[in-house]
């Protein structure tokens, strides 16, 4: 037993825990080395996938110092390139004044996104997603927002409140009705009556001066033609020109016709325009049906 009282390793215990420890080593660095592998592995799915928040996460796994160089060196870029594509956005709510609510909790997707909504950005992935907006009485407003790749302090605002309604406006009161309001429909009748009989004899005198100016030029062309009262003519022009002549005296005689027609009608019926309402009343029996007029002409 050695002097100082302390028992010492014998050479072959001692050869059997450095090996112990080697190995535990070893098979640390290998574990290490898988998970750095399956770390690049799964940050590329996500990747290709979309998922940037979690690829980026994977990897940083596979980027650490206990990583092969070769593999760290891959997810150092694939982190940098992940990090300027993932998008963030900032989460504001708002009432209907516009005023800023502060304590609104915001939930993306069905999944807690902020406790509050403080003007913080949050990363999320590029894509279509719903944001919930609770205030703090349990009024919720959601919202569909699709988030682009690289997009960088998004704004999200949602509007929590109703619109106050406006006050109902009481409905005016009709005015009441005057004496001579009431006096105006006799007033309007003749009115209408004087009107429509100067219009038509406006358009008898129009027919009748159109009438003037076919009479006057079957006059001329019959003159010009030189043919006998018998319609005998000297050459096929004077034949052609009689004809005109007989076509424009057909025109002005219909003009006439029409014209003096309704000329007369206006005439008639400004003259005879009711100078009060015309009141018309039917009344029956058993027998007979009667129509009572009365009326001011």
């Amino acid at each position: 037993m050695p002097l100082n009282g302390k028992r010492r390793l014998k050479p072959a215990l001692l050869l059997g825990v450095c090996t112990l420890t080697t190995l535990a080593s070893v098979e640390a660095l290998a574990d290490d080395k898988a998970a750095c592998l399956d770390a690049a592995s799964q940050g590329q799915t996500l990747r290709d996938a979309h998922k940037l928040v979690e690829a980026r996460n994977q990897f940083l796994v596979c980027a650490r110092q206990e990583c092969p160089s070769v593999v760290r060196k891959d997810c150092t870029t694939w982190v940098e390139q992940a990090q300027s594509s993932l998008p963030t956005v900032v989460p504001l709510a708002t009432d209907v004044a516009g005023d800023s609510l502060p304590g609104v909790k915001v939930s993306m997707d069905g999944k807690v996104l902020l406790d509050k909504a403080d003007g913080r950005a949050v990363e999320v992935n590029p894509g279509t997603h719903t944001f919930t907006f609770e205030a703090a009485d349990g009024t919720k407003t959601d919202l569909q927002v699709v988030v682009a790749e690289g997009q960088k302090n998004e704004r999200v605002v949602a509007t929590i409140g109703k619109p106050r309604k406006a006050a109902t406006a009481l409905p005016a009161s009709p005015a009441p009705r005057s004496t001579s309001a009431e006096s105006a429909p006799g007033e309007s009748s003749f009115g209408h009556w004087k009107a429509l009989g100067i219009v038509t004899t406006g358009v008898g005198v129009v027919g009748l001066g159109i009438g003037t100016v076919f009479g006057v030029q079957a006059l001329s062309k019959k003159s010009s033609a030189g043919c006998t009262s018998n319609s005998v003519c000297q050459n096929q022009a004077a034949v052609d020109t009689l004809h005109e002549a007989h076509n424009a005296g057909n025109v002005s005689t219909a003009f006439f016709a029409v014209g003096g027609g309704l000329a007369a009608v206006g005439i008639t019926m400004w003259a005879v325009a009711p100078r009060a309402p015309v009141n018309v009343a039917p009344s029956m029996s058993s027998k007979t049906a009667v129509l009572n007029v009365k009326g001011t002409w």
